[in-house]
Parts: structure tokens; C-alpha cells; sequence
């Protein structure tokens, strides 16, 4: 896009706008001035300047708006896969059907355990995993 084409829809945007700036009205008066004088010219190069800047800045909010609902729904996905898969091992191992007061108080006492009663789950884990792929 050339810089008339920039100006001019930068200009038709300001028009259309419900309440443009001071700098931005005084934009389009310039730009809609021929000839203008020395000081005019170096006061529509630092409005156009300014309005660039302005645009860079909504450009620069938008990617980083868009990286952090990236981040998030990277972040939403990644939690209901794990809760997903901890309710298919749930299911798996039978204990859908207990509710859910007992379930939790089993896995309160599982999360309190030793080093070694965890290993020992661990183990009879691995050892359950290539079955319930083959299920």
C-alpha cells in the first residue's frame, strides 16, 4: 500500500469516526489543503507519523491479545485432556461407580502416601498401561 493509499483510507476512517481527535481532524483539514506552507508540512508529516505510530501500537495490542487467548486455550486444552484421561483410568480400573465422597477420600489417603507405596502403584500402573491399550 502506498502512502496516498494509506492517507487517503486513514483519512475516510477519521470522517467516519464518531469523535476523532484533535490531531486527527487537523490531519484531515491539512490533507485536504493544497499548497500548504513550510510549517503546515512539518505538521502533517508529524500527524501522519503519529497516526502510523497509532496504528503500529493496535497492530502490536491485537498479536499480543491473540498470543495470550493462544496461551490460554492451550492452557484450557491441556487441562481437559488431563482430566480425561484421569477419568478413563478412573473408569478403567472400575471406580466409576463409587461416589463421590469415598472416591475422594481414596484418593486423598493414594496422595498421602510414602515414597514407597508410591513406586509399588507406579509399577502395578506400568505393569496395567499395555493391557488397557489393547482393551
Amino acid at each position: 500500500m502506498t502512502d496516498s493509499d494509506w492517507l487517503s483510507g486513514k483519512v475516510q476512517q477519521i470522517v467516519a469516526m464518531k469523535r476523532p481527535t484533535d490531531e486527527q481532524k487537523l490531519l484531515v483539514v491539512l490533507s485536504r489543503k493544497s499548497p500548504r506552507s513550510a510549517a503546515e508540512e512539518r505538521t502533517f508529516a508529524a500527524l501522519v507519523r503519529l497516526e502510523k505510530a497509532a496504528d503500529r501500537m493496535l497492530e502490536a495490542r491485537t498479536k499480543a491479545a491473540r498470543l495470550l487467548r493462544q496461551r490460554d486455550d492451550n492452557e484450557r486444552k491441556a487441562r481437559n485432556y488431563r482430566l480425561v484421561q484421569h477419568g478413563l483410568l478412573i473408569e478403567q480400573v472400575g471406580l466409576a461407580d463409587w461416589d463421590r465422597e469415598t472416591l475422594l477420600g481414596a484418593l486423598h489417603e493414594i496422595a498421602h502416601g510414602t515414597p514407597e507405596a508410591r513406586e509399588r502403584w507406579r509399577a502395578a500402573g506400568a505393569a496395567q498401561i499395555p493391557t488397557a491399550k489393547g482393551a
